[in-house]
């Protein structure tokens, strides 16, 4: 496919975009250069995402259909919604199903896949199932220096991962370390975690200390903040050798090096026709296009995301409104407490009371994620399905029928 679509996330309403096209390099440009699948996608500016390589397919009435692969780069410029193509040097081994990502003023590419020329026209369908003597699996290394425009294809020395499609790069806040996750193979799926580090690229293959971890995976999405990697969805391979979607969300904190899962997969997904992972983050919130039974993408999933050490920002909205009155919200030590379980209680300010339309219990844990548990007119809750030993967050919302609202404290309970 070759449309764009933008959501407005102030009114929630999607709006599908006819890009205008850029000349191309020695030919007229269509939207059919811009046609393609099994490609990588990057912001680099505030208003241009580039795009690198991919797959486009061609109907022949003798030879039937033809999958080849995109040698261009391409870059959308946002605010003029108009394809341009990107004019660079040096040869890049540029394949479908590769992962990309920007590091200071380089992009790094790494693995993906690439057709055998001495098998022709590729004519199987992307995905697990395929004839594997038709592919080449990559774990090479690309590099474009934005300053140069210059491909170069550095030495890799260390413990170089195993050639895979499928996989994510996620570049340090510094631009010195790339944290590889995931993959395919053409028969199993990863969840291995590599780092690379960019000034002498050398591979370091991460043993991830955690009892539990995710499960293996390919077309997920990931994102690095602070000291933390989120994974979101993907596709896993299951016993029996089918593709299974993910809609879960894992986090591993790069300090101790263990995994969390923060959301576990959607049960009434798991039965869905895999496809790409429909995430993405943004900032400290994750978005998930999500699909209803029928496999209509209708509805959007926000997951807001928030650092350990800014977790106080919770209840940042209510120290001005509490400094004026003379009543405490404030949850209280209650409710009970299991090893799965934590029964959490709030008393409601004095004030206003009878202006309360209903209260809205938020909690968070310790890697970060905020997530709304529940909103009614009760003052008590218990949250069920967590983990034994584990602190996690609270507070409440108390929200006004004229739409303002008042947070309480927050306050920290460990399971047993």
């Amino acid at each position: 496919m070759n449309g764009i679509c933008i959501c407005n996330l102030e009114n929630n309403k999607w709006e599908v975009v006819k890009p205008k096209m850029a000349r191309l390099l020695g030919n007229k440009s269509s939207a059919s250069n811009w046609k393609r699948a099994g490609h990588a996608s990057c912001i680099i500016s505030a208003t241009k995402v580039i795009v690198l390589g991919g797959k486009t397919s061609t109907l022949d009435e003798k030879e039937g259909q033809s999958i080849q692969i995109i040698s261009n780069v391409g870059v959308f410029n946002i605010d003029t919604m108009k394809w341009s193509e990107l004019i660079t040097k040096g040869q890049c081994g540029l394949r479908e199903g590769h992962a990309a990502c920007p590091a200071r003023e380089k992009l790094i590419l790494f693995g993906g896949t690439s057709f055998n020329p001495s098998k022709g026209g590729f004519k199987h369908l992307y995905g697990p199932g395929v004839q594997n003597d038709d592919l080449i699996y990559h774990n090479d290394v690309f590099m474009l220096d934005f300053e140069t425009m210059q491909w170069h294809q550095p030495p890799q020395i260390g413990s170089v991962p195993a050639p895979m499609k499928g996989c994510t790069l996620c570049c340090t806040d510094d631009g010195r370390h790339m944290w590889l996750f995931g993959g395919f193979n053409g028969t199993v799926a990863s969840n291995e975690v590599n780092v690379l580090e960019i000034e002498t690229f050398t591979w370091t293959n991460i043993q991830v200390g955690s009892a539990r971890s995710p499960q293996a995976r390919y077309d997920h999405s990931a994102t690095l903040s602070s000291e933390y990697l989120f994974i979101s969805g993907g596709v896993t391979i299951t016993d029996s050798g089918r593709s299974q979607i993910l809609t879960d969300l894992w986090v591993l904190d790069l300090q101790s090096l263990e995994w969390q899962c923060l959301q576990e997969s959607t049960p009434e997904l798991l039965l869905q026709k895999p496809t790409r992972s429909y995430s993405t983050f943004h900032g400290s919130q994750l978005f998930r296009v999500k699909a209803n039974p029928e496999g209509k993408l209708d509805e959007i999933e926000i997951v807001d995301i928030t650092l350990p050490q800014n977790i106080q920002g919770m209840n940042s909205q209510q120290k001005y409104t509490q400094e004026d009155s003379q009543d405490k919200f404030e949850l209280i030590d209650t409710g009970m407490t299991t090893s799965n379980t934590i029964e959490v209680v709030w008393r409601p300010p004095a004030k206003n009371l009878e202006r309360i339309k209903s209260y809205k219990l938020m909690m968070a844990t310790n890697t970060g994620v905020v997530k709304e548990i529940c909103e009614g007119k009760y003052t008590r809750f218990k949250v069920m399905g967590l983990r034994p030993n584990t602190q996690y967050i609270f507070c409440v919302k108390a929200l006004f029928g004229d739409g303002s609202f008042l947070w309480s404290d927050s306050k920290s309970f460990r399971t047993k």
